[in-house]
């Protein structure tokens, strides 16, 4: 009598797990021109979330991480990969006082009298006096780096730059003026979390509300996901 095969099942949370181990794994090798240990950060939040590696674990070791736990260490691993790319600060010199520009225009009339050049200068413009500091300017970097990794809220995004030390008005500074379409990093988290846990309507909307976003900004994520 045949054995009968054991049916093997493949889902949305498999799936997940498939393309976002391969895009930690394909950034975190990117991630080393800029910093070998981002890369490492990057490369084992990628091996956490492998389908094999969690086989290999159940079987060899009889040890299973559980999804929550499995997500409370990618996210700790990006940020600790985050931390280690080195700041590059905008380095912004002003250029000083304009040269005085002489227009001399010595053209001979037709008729044989030479007249007398006339010369005009243009006035000095000074440029306006960059006054970001250099906290600011660090901040900003820092929370460029945070939005390459992972979907932020703008007070979250204030927060976590606070946490690593910048002062509010730095953090500020770094969410204000770092571009982020705050709608867009809305649709970003509700995608995260649909694609790690099941979710009610209303229950998404109010886990990006405690996330930082604002209450149209979560409807908007929600409904950009389909939901």
């Amino acid at each position: 009598m045949a054995e009968k095969k054991e049916t093997k099942t493949i889902g949305v949370k498999l799936i997940s797990a498939w393309i976002f181990s391969v895009l930690f794994i394909v950034a975190g090798i990117g991630a080393f021109t800029e910093s070998v240990l981002s890369g490492i950060f990057m490369l084992l939040a990628g091996i956490i979330i492998l389908p094999p590696f969690n086989k290999f674990l159940e079987k060899k070791y009889n040890l299973k991480i559980t999804t929550w736990l499995k997500i409370i260490i990618v996210l700790v691993l990006l940020v600790f990969s985050g931390m280690a790319i080195p700041n590059t600060p905008s380095d912004n010199s002003n250029s000083g006082n304009l040269a005085l520009i002489d227009n001399s225009n010595t053209q001979p009339s037709q008729n044989t009298q030479i007249t007398t050049p006339t010369q005009t200068t243009t006035p000095v413009v000074e440029e306006p006096t960059d006054t970001t500091t250099i906290g600011e300017k660090n901040a900003l970097s820092r929370a460029l780096v945070y939005l390459r990794t992972m979907p932020f809220s703008y007070s979250g995004l204030i927060d976590q730059l606070e946490y690593e030390g910048y002062s509010y008005q730095e953090a500020k500074y770094g969410a204000d003026n770092c571009g982020a379409d705050w709608n867009e990093q809305a649709t970003l988290k509700a995608q995260v979390y649909l694609d790690t846990m099941p979710f009610s309507r209303q229950g998404l909307i109010d886990q990006l509300i405690y996330e930082g976003f604002t209450q149209s900004q979560a409807e908007y994520g929600v409904n950009a996901v389909g939901y």
